[in-house]
């Protein structure tokens, strides 16, 4: 039976149900598609499971570039893509969050130097400076005030606004 057979079937069904017992059999309807949902669950599960053995055996006898001595990797000439600046990664054998602790370890880089090409690199830091904005001091407008400091330019004003609460 196909999906527009079964649905067919399902309305004849459910037509037919004597009107005052619809609502019982409803609510068992919504048990039983509970309790499938539970069943696949399990066995998604259970294969998971299993995948992830199967991944942990294959990064076992492989390097982390999970490539053997035999295979050679032919990057795409049409997506631009430098072989100084691409990692091959298996994605059946490190999703994100497993290179994300490879990367955490020091065991991989997200980071490349573009001068020399080395991957033992750290992250720039950029400390964001957020001027303030004035905000809403309605209720307490007489208990705030502003100061503006100037600059040498007098037509000039810093953008620096500091608020003094009373």
């Amino acid at each position: 039976m196909d999906l527009n057979q079964a649905k067919e079937a399902f309305e004849l069904l459910l037509h037919s149900v004597r009107p005052g017992a619809t609502r019982q059999f409803i609510a068992w309807l919504e048990d039983r598609i509970e309790d499938e949902q539970l069943m696949m669950e399990k066995e998604w599960s259970r294969q998971d499971k299993i995948l992830d053995s199967i991944r942990e055996d294959i990064r076992g006898k492989l390097p982390l570039t999970a490539m053997s001595d035999t295979e050679t990797i032919h990057i795409p000439q049409y997506k631009n893509l430098n072989p100084k600046t691409t990692v091959h990664v298996d994605a059946f054998l490190y999703d994100d969050d497993f290179v994300e602790r490879l990367c955490e370890e020091g065991k991989m880089s997200r980071n490349v130097c573009t001068q020399c090409g080395s991957h033992d690199t750290q992250p720039l830091r950029i400390d964001v400076m957020k001027w303030l904005r004035p905000v809403d001091l309605s209720d307490k407008l007489e208990e705030a005030r502003i100061l503006l400091k100037k600059t040498d330019d007098a037509d000039e004003l810093d953008k620096i606004y500091l608020y003094q609460v009373q």
